[in-house]
């Protein structure tokens, strides 16, 4: 694996509780990373997704009106290949089998389950950006 140089990185962050994206977006900084956009929804991430073309995409799966699952389905049906390839680790409390699954099936990159450490946050974006 490539060594990841994590302060060239973009990174959208969709979560709909704002204490949660803090402290995952305060994760990103403690690994170097500077440039970090910010989405409270599936909705308003498409857009920021489709305006910063981002390196990697960290995203709730339980959110209204438009979840994760929803987000990232619309994602790999974009039109623009780079900006539908563009990895996508679900960060969740929600560890059920058949969550999992349907995840697996929209061809995500990573998962992790919250609270999710610094380490663990590395290690699943190094992962998800080498595949």
């Amino acid at each position: 694996m490539a060594d990841i140089f994590f302060p060239d990185l973009r990174v959208v962050v969709i979560e709909d509780e704002e204490f949660t994206r803090k402290i995952i977006v305060r994760g990103l900084r403690t690994l170097g990373v500077i440039k970090v956009h910010e989405a409270s929804d599936g909705s308003e991430g498409l857009k920021v997704v489709a305006t910063v073309r981002p390196n990697l995409v960290l995203c709730d799966i339980h959110m209204e009106p438009v979840d994760g699952f929803q987000f990232l389905d619309h994602l790999r049906k974009l039109p623009i290949p780079a900006i539908a390839s563009t990895p996508v680790v679900f960060l969740t409390a929600d560890a059920e089998q058949h969550t999992v699954l349907a995840a697996k099936k929209l061809r995500v990159n990573g998962y992790l389950v919250k609270p999710v450490s610094v380490n663990q946050l590395q290690k699943r974006i190094e992962s998800a950006l080498a595949s």
